[in-house]
């Protein structure tokens, strides 16, 4: 089978239509989103799916889900105005860092250990303790 004639055929098949107009919608919301962003909140959050009047909106850490919540009511607004971009009722925001979870990734963190300043601070309060438990276990985290 040709390409042209997969092209063909998928065009006719309707629940290929619903995935591709659904897609487009999308799209459009990405762009929208962008455009009304600030630049480094924009980066940072990305539409993630449009169901039943819920907008659903991705950040990649809970700050940023922090700083897009502000802009919600405006954004809501926004994409109301535009029917063009379907109903929308409600904007959902979620954090949803990126999946760098390795057993390398997670390793390397952990051996970073604390800084010079930290452990200092944390021998400072041990010596200013009166609980002799809690003294030995500050100075054994200002060791790590």
């Amino acid at each position: 089978m040709s390409n042209q004639n997969l092209s063909a055929l998928l065009r006719r098949n309707p629940q290929v239509q619903r995935i591709v107009s659904h897609a487009k919608t999308l799209q459009r919301l990405q762009a929208q989103l962008e455009k009304h962003l600030p630049p480094a909140l924009a980066e940072n959050c990305q539409v993630a799916a449009c169901a039943d009047g819920v907008l659903t909106l991705y950040t990649k850490s809970p700050a940023w889900a922090a700083k897009l919540r502000f802009q919600t009511a405006a954004l809501l607004k926004i994409f109301q105005d535009d029917t063009t971009l379907g109903a929308i009722d409600t904007i959902r925001v979620k954090a949803r860092p990126p999946a760098n979870n390795s057993p390398d990734a997670l390793t390397e963190h952990r051996s970073q250990g604390l800084s010079d300043a930290t452990s200092a601070l944390l021998r400072q309060v041990a010596e200013s303790t009166d609980d002799p438990d809690l003294r030995q276990t500050l100075l054994r985290l200002a060791e790590n």
